[in-house]
């Protein structure tokens, strides 16, 4: 047991605030708790040689610039690249030579410190062939009365330059943007990287001065980017592994001698992960979450989602350990304390753990009514009620832009969603009668059991109590309170979250290949581009409001506005539409709601606000595209006049004529 304990234990450290949530030079010697291979080490592989002069072909490193927002894995890839040089070739990482002084190295640091650069050293050299900055969004004085970390992350390039050394830096695009806006000359190495990073293009070898220099480490460098930022680790996999990696340690067979096992929230939930179905519908509504919120989960959000569902919150454990916790509330009969750390209620309960009411007042009349009928429930179900009242489950959990009130799975919850009469009816279930469905579902598990017992007993018990306002009233209460777990459990196992269709759909179209595209893709693409037409122009000829007193409109128009999906342009969590000259991204709610409208005819005038402020911004940029004054057939001008008359003309042939056929 205390394998697993300690196996736990160290997921948590990989919680938001976790001591190990945060890669840095200090830990980079020692591989990660969840360590996987992902498309970064196929690059690291490759670039590893150029770091040494030994190695290195035709006297050429390599600036290697790994590129993203906080928490994308920059600084994990680079710990990752460490233990290969460390390994392969035995090379030494120290903080530069202070006044001649060698610096410390790497296996000397504190696990969290963070010096602003490394050095690297082959075996036997007492030169750095490679300098590394594990994040260039700070300076290298915390102390600076006037940091500029763009100023500081030229220093060090330009720094790599004179001595001819190869480099590896962590940046994110706002530092690399505000270098570049640093008095500069063009022809500088460090310009000439950067601004290859900032464009998305390919650059050419860098070649220094003084190239033949014997204190020259390289004559010149290849430059590489590694974008972070511009993919999902969800879509590609990576999650899934990540995943697979926790699930699969050998520590859980220490569960089987255990006698809270069957009862314990995070078996249960490494259990339901370890078949196909359940890591698959799991990491299919972790994607439709960061569609909807339009940013890919990162990294370290992904490690501190796994370490929740497998270890909890440390915020739950005052002076114990996740499996001393478990079996703490085993004893004492706090079955829905457990019941909130399963998967289906960290994701859409977290902020009221025990499945009651989300408001603190109506909560609490809710725990009281609910308590009036303990005297006539059985020991087992009398302990449970009652440590509703006494235990405190944490519902500050960190990962707020996922599970916060609010939150972008509190927007997805199932119970928003139609499920249909049928599905509704199936999870509105009789607690007494609920053996049924045990059988049909993996994500029931003992737990869940011990609960429908505890709830048919309080069903029970309302046969008993003499008032019958009382009665109704606890019968009302009671039935929310179950409907509100299993509709939950049900739909998150059987049916849908909100939009689940349209961004099954959205993820289809950001995964079509332009150059291979299917005819049934190709059926969607049109069917897309027509109804987003509609939804941004209305039916007929697209009519575009140039100001207040003209609107364009007509054949030639209709023509020059039909929306086109850019393949090309589109990311993994955005869909890019071109019109006219200009280009709009289609967040995935907008195109839940124009998918809807096209399929049930619903009037816009239901959508939200934002999403019907999304057709009046490309209307403008439609206006603001197109070249009217220059169109000169099959364009009408309607005109209205300051007595708020219309004047309607059309221009065939480059000339004007009044309409006279409206």
């Amino acid at each position: 047991m205390d394998k697993l304990d300690d196996f736990l234990v160290e997921l948590l450290n990989l919680e938001v605030a976790g001591k190990d949530a945060i890669s840095a030079p200090g830990n980079w010697a020692t591989p990660p708790l969840l360590n996987i291979q992902t498309d970064v080490d196929q690059v690291i592989d490759e670039i590893a040689p150029y770091l040494f002069p030994k190695e290195a072909s035709k006297g050429r490193g390599v600036w290697w610039f790994l590129v993203g927002s906080p928490g994308n894995g920059k600084s994990a890839a680079v710990g990752s690249l460490v233990r290969v040089l460390k390994n392969k070739y035995n090379a030494q990482f120290r903080e530069p030579t202070d006044r001649g002084k060698l610096g410390r190295e790497i296996s000397e640091l504190g696990r969290n410190e963070i010096p602003y650069k490394m050095e690297l050293y082959e075996e036997g050299d007492n030169f750095a062939t490679a300098l590394f900055a594990q994040d260039a969004s700070v300076v290298p004085n915390p102390y600076d009365e006037n940091p500029d970390a763009g100023a500081a992350l030229i220093g060090l390039l330009k720094s790599a330059a004179s001595k001819g050394q190869s480099i590896v830096v962590c940046a994110n695009r706002g530092i690399i943007e505000k270098a570049l806006q640093q008095d500069h000359i063009g022809k500088e190495p460090w310009y000439h990287a950067l601004k290859a990073i900032r464009d998305g293009t390919t650059a050419s070898p860098i070649k220094f001065e003084n190239a033949k220099s014997n204190k020259m480490v390289f004559d010149q460098v290849n430059v590489t980017v590694t974008p972070l930022d511009d993919k999902s680790i969800v879509a590609d996999g990576s999650f899934k592994k990540l995943i697979n990696k926790a699930i699969s340690d050998p520590s859980w067979d220490d569960c089987n001698g255990c006698e809270a096992s069957a009862l314990c929230p995070f078996k249960n939930n490494r259990d339901w992960l370890s078949n196909d179905a359940g890591i698959s519908r799991f990491t299919d509504v972790v994607r439709y979450g960061e569609l909807i919120s339009g940013q890919a989960i990162v990294f370290r959000e992904a490690l501190a989602l796994i370490s929740l569902m497998l270890a909890g919150s440390s915020r739950d454990y005052k002076g114990t350990t996740p499996c001393g916790w478990v079996r703490e509330r085993v004893e004492r009969g706090a079955i829905f304390s457990l019941l909130s750390r399963r998967i289906y209620m960290i994701l859409f309960k977290s902020q009221s753990p025990f499945g009651l009411r989300l408001d603190d007042s109506d909560r609490k009349k809710q725990l009281k009514i609910l308590s009036e009928s303990l005297d006539n429930l059985d020991e087992l179900s009398k302990r449970a009620i009652k440590a509703l009242s006494q235990e405190k489950i944490a519902t500050d959990i960190g990962l707020k832009r996922f599970l916060s009130q609010g939150g972008i799975f509190s927007e997805l919850d199932p119970v928003k969603e139609n499920q249909g009469k049928k599905l509704e009816q199936k999870w509105n279930l009789a607690p007494d009668s609920a053996h049924k469905l045990v059988e049909e579902h993996s994500l029931i598990s003992e737990i869940e059991k011990r609960c429908f017992s505890v709830w048919a007993d309080c069903e029970t018990s309302i046969d008993d109590m003499d008032q019958k306002g009382l009665a109704h009233e606890y019968y009302r209460e009671l039935r929310h309170w179950i409907t509100s777990v299993t509709y939950r459990l049900g739909f998150f196992s059987d049916g849908k979250i909100l939009f689940q269709d349209e961004l099954k759909e959205y993820q289809r179209v950001l995964e079509i290949d332009q150059s291979d595209i299917s005819d049934d893709d190709d059926d969607l693409r049109i069917e897309l581009e027509d109804s987003f037409k509609e939804f941004v122009f209305g039916s007929g000829h697209s009519k575009i409001k140039i100001s207040d007193v003209l609107t364009i409109h007509g054949p030639s128009i209709t023509d020059k506005l039909r929306p086109r999906i850019d393949f090309e342009k589109s990311k993994q969590t955005r869909l890019e539409m071109s019109i006219g000259s200009g280009h709009v991204q289609i967040s995935p709610l907008s195109f839940a709601w124009l998918r809807r409208k096209a399929r049930s005819g619903m009037s816009d005038q239901t959508f939200p606000p934002e999403v019907r402020q999304v057709a009046n911004d490309i209307r403008y940029l439609a206006a603001s595209s197109i070249s009217y004054a220059f169109i000169e057939d099959g364009i009408h001008l309607d005109i209205t006049k300051a007595d708020k008359s219309l004047i309607s003309l059309e221009r065939r042939n480059g000339r004007l004529k009044e309409r006279k056929d409206l």
